[in-house]
């Protein structure tokens, strides 16, 4: 009842590897109907509640993964520019602050010099807001 997994010495369980690959199997089932069956949201009605969660559970494990491997592809592509959006940053945040505003801080609360709420435009040397909203 043991067998070898590929890439692997030590054998495992044919029952413990069969179990996780029903698992997994019964996900994908479920996460294949819930898009393309309207009809099976009447049998999730009827699921238990730890089915329910344990399928939420992991299909937040694969969006975690998939944005993880997402937001790796856009470090990448970035990581070599990050020294000089440091330097432009301090040089365009120095520049940024505004003369007129005066910031206090006492016994533990924030005290402003202007009416409040204050606004600030974003820098133009940093594109648009919506240009820099990658998420």
């Amino acid at each position: 009842m043991f067998g070898v997994v590929s890439g692997s010495d030590k054998p495992i369980p044919f029952f413990c590897y069969t179990y996780s690959m029903k698992k997994l199997n019964t996900f994908w089932q479920t996460f294949q109907k819930s898009l393309l069956d309207f009809a099976y949201y009447k049998d999730i009605a009827k699921a238990s509640f730890w089915f329910s969660f344990k399928y939420l559970f992991l299909l937040l494990i694969c969006l975690s993964l998939v944005k993880s491997v997402q937001l790796g592809v856009l470090y990448s592509s970035v990581r070599k520019n990050i020294p000089s959006y440091i330097s432009i940053g301090q040089k365009e945040l120095s520049a940024l602050y505004p003369k007129e505003l005066e910031l206090r801080i006492s016994n533990g609360n924030l005290y402003t010099n202007v009416q409040e709420p204050y606004t600030m435009e974003f820098p133009k040397v940093f594109g648009t807001w919506e240009e820099n909203i990658w998420w």
